[in-house]
């Protein structure tokens, strides 16, 4: 099976990526890569879990992310196999010598392309989610403080 050998410029397991640097980026997409990883306490995934592909793999050609493997790569069952059975060299479920810093956890990817989407769940160049909610509780914010003035 075919790995990079080190994370894309644009990785979003690099400490400091953008989700505005992704190709194509989706926050659905991202959403649903939560299940190819370790949740909040370490568990999981299932073995029914598919691969974290690099987002610059090809359709139907994917890839799995060099960054995705080397934090917890080896958390996830089929990854395991791979490793058991010979199709997945051991070496790229730990971060190279040269590699950038990356992020240890997947909500903490989330974290940051949540923070640095201009995208929202579906279209490019409109607020995410989390955007809309704060410019929501900042206009709540105004209206109770003109409340609170008269």
């Amino acid at each position: 099976m075919k790995a990079l050998s080190s994370p894309c410029p644009s990785c979003p397991w690099r400490k400091g990526s953008s989700a505005d640097e992704i190709p194509n980026f989706s926050m659905p997409l991202a959403e649903k890569l939560r299940a190819t990883c370790p949740n909040e306490r370490g568990m999981g995934p299932g073995m029914d879990a598919t691969w974290f592909a690099c987002h610059q793999s090809k359709d139907g050609a994917e890839i799995p992310c060099a960054g995705w493997l080397a934090k917890v790569g080896n958390a996830h069952p089929r990854v395991r196999l791979a490793v058991m059975e010979g199709r997945l060299d051991p070496e790229v479920l730990t971060p190279g010598q040269d590699w950038p810093a990356l992020y240890d956890t997947y909500p903490q990817v989330m974290e940051q392309l949540y923070a640095t989407c201009s995208g929202d769940m579906n279209a490019v160049g409109a607020s995410c989610p989390h955007e809309q909610q704060r410019d929501l509780d900042d206009a709540q914010d105004a209206g109770s403080s003109q409340d609170e003035a008269r």
